[in-house]
């Protein structure tokens, strides 16, 4: 994602997140060389602390949200359950203060725990002109965000539907959706 984003916006500044070590080892390695890029080994999330973070068999599907009664059925292998780590966690805002830069795109794919990342963000969507959000579609985490909720809190923001991408499906069955939205009202 990184290096997409460094190709699109050459000038950019980049700050990823990934909480989970071994997968921040790689996003590590993949911004090394990026003046401009920075990782850091936290989560986004509801409140300043630590958290337990859920990991799965794919470490892409880990979470501060506990895997659904309905994972196995709608996802399969890819989120069984491991075991877990405790993990930093910062609220969106309060990692924007510390840093004093805001964004101007703000991508989000926290594996359900998108609202309570946008919740904590007011001060960053009040500055942010698009923002790109995971939406799962199927029940995946226990308390995780529905299409909806994402939809109305965007909105009542001053965000709109710039379009849908990155449909996932299993079968006939909708799992996930990317939703881009762009500011429209201030």
């Amino acid at each position: 994602t990184v290096q997409h984003y460094r190709k699109v916006l050459p000038g950019a500044r980049i700050y990823s997140f990934e909480p989970f070590p071994a997968a921040f080892s790689r996003l590590e390695a993949s911004v090394r060389h990026d003046p401009l890029a920075t990782a850091h080994m936290i989560a986004l999330g509801q409140e300043n602390g630590e958290k337990t973070l859920f990991t799965n068999s794919k470490d892409a599907t880990n979470s501060l949200l506990p895997t659904s009664g309905e994972a196995a059925s709608n996802w399969g292998e890819a989120l069984q359950s491991v075991g877990t780590v405790t993990v930093a966690v910062r609220t969106l805002d309060s990692f924007c203060d510390e840093v004093s830069d805001y964004p101007d795109i703000l991508k989000i794919d926290v594996q359900g725990g998108e609202l309570a990342v946008l919740r904590q963000g007011d001060r960053a969507l009040q500055r942010a002109k698009i923002v790109y959000v995971e939406m799962l579609v199927a029940a995946a985490y226990r308390g995780q965000a529905t299409p909806a909720e994402l939809f109305a809190y965007l909105y009542d923001r001053g965000f709109a539907l710039h379009c849908l991408s990155g449909e996932v499906y299993r079968g006939s069955k909708m799992l996930q959706m990317d939703a881009t939205f762009v500011k429209v009202a201030i």
